[in-house]
């Protein structure tokens, strides 16, 4: 899509000319929007070719790659979580996020019922009994042993079934990363935040 010379100013952006910048910021901006607006034909492929037929082809890099152009999008929108205060007796709604906590409009709550469904859906890749998300959770704060305070917990609380998981996961990681960086050229890692 992008050619190498759109790319390499693209990813130096900070450092061009600011006429060289914008010109080169609505080429990438118009090549964007297309494809995002070929979007439609990609799902109409995906939903009526047999999925055999795209297996060898298409990679798990793909799911992920999608999952950060979504989140890249919502971020581009401003999409907002939700929160309410529990203990009032009417609780208001809030949208939160970029530093804002505002009440939440029909969008904020429209745009939450779909995130919602569309997460219930890939929910099912995930199962209800799938050990992962606690395995990871107790990872999280393995990492931080090094707290005094986290350690004594360690050393109180975790059973050695919960160090096993926490192992597994890390090998699991290890393994798949390690596969994936030998299948796929060398790609920057996108950030878990908004770019600023």
């Amino acid at each position: 899509m992008l050619s190498l010379l759109e790319r390499e100013r693209l990813e130096n952006r900070e450092s061009l000319d600011q006429k060289i910048r914008a010109t080169n910021d609505a080429r990438v901006k118009k090549k964007l929007l297309k494809w995002l607006d070929d979007g439609i034909d990609a799902y109409t492929i995906l939903s009526h070719l047999p999925l055999d037929k795209l297996k060898d082809e298409l990679s798990d890099y793909d799911v992920y790659r999608l999952f950060n152009i979504t989140k890249y999008v919502a971020w581009s929108r401003k999409f907002m979580a939700i929160s309410a205060e529990k203990d009032e007796k009417k609780p208001e709604w809030y949208a939160e996020g970029y530093g804002i906590i505002r009440p939440a409009d029909s969008t904020d709550i429209a745009r939450a019922i779909c995130i919602d469904e569309i997460l219930g859906d890939l929910r099912q890749f995930i199962g209800p009994k799938n050990p992962v998300p606690g395995a990871l959770f107790l990872e999280r704060i393995w990492d931080r042993r090094d707290d005094p305070e986290v350690k004594r917990l360690i050393r109180t609380h975790f059973t050695s079934e919960e160090e096993d998981e926490i192992t597994r996961v890390k090998k699991a990681r290890e393994e798949y990363t390690k596969a994936a960086l030998e299948s796929l050229e060398t790609e920057k890692k996108p950030p878990k935040e908004p770019p600023k």
